[in-house]
């Protein structure tokens, strides 16, 4: 294993790596069973992610409307499954089955680490 989970970045964190590793960050909690058939990654900025999120429904995303310009450049990972879960660590086991599929965004920085996650029933 590489990226996200193991320290050491690939040498290159294309399109396809960040997927990779969005993907094995999620599917580390053993709740979480992401659709890797659905996973899509658009390279944009912090201010990008706000305006998908806002397109796709989400509203606020917690950044204040009068605050500066963010340009920094980030990846944002779309991905649906049974993702009842995000960002609990240390969970070995699943309490009780998922309950219905999720839409999952994960904003991951240029060199691979996950910053960000939201997350909604899929409609």
């Amino acid at each position: 294993m590489r990226g996200l989970l193991s320290g050491e970045p690939p040498p290159s964190w294309g399109r396809l790596e960040i997927i990779d590793a969005v993907l094995d960050f999620i599917r580390a909690d053993p709740c979480n069973h992401p659709d890797a058939s659905t996973a899509r990654a658009t390279r944009t900025t912090s201010d990008g992610v706000s305006q998908i999120l806002q397109e796709r429904g989400w509203g606020q995303t917690g950044r204040a409307s009068d605050s500066q310009s963010d340009r920094t450049q980030v990846w944002l990972v779309e991905v649906k499954g049974e993702i009842p879960t995000l960002g609990i660590r240390g969970v070995s086991e699943c309490d009780s089955p998922p309950t219905g599929r999720s839409v999952v965004f994960t904003m991951v920085t240029l060199d691979g680490k996950v910053t960000t996650q939201w997350g909604i029933a899929d409609r």
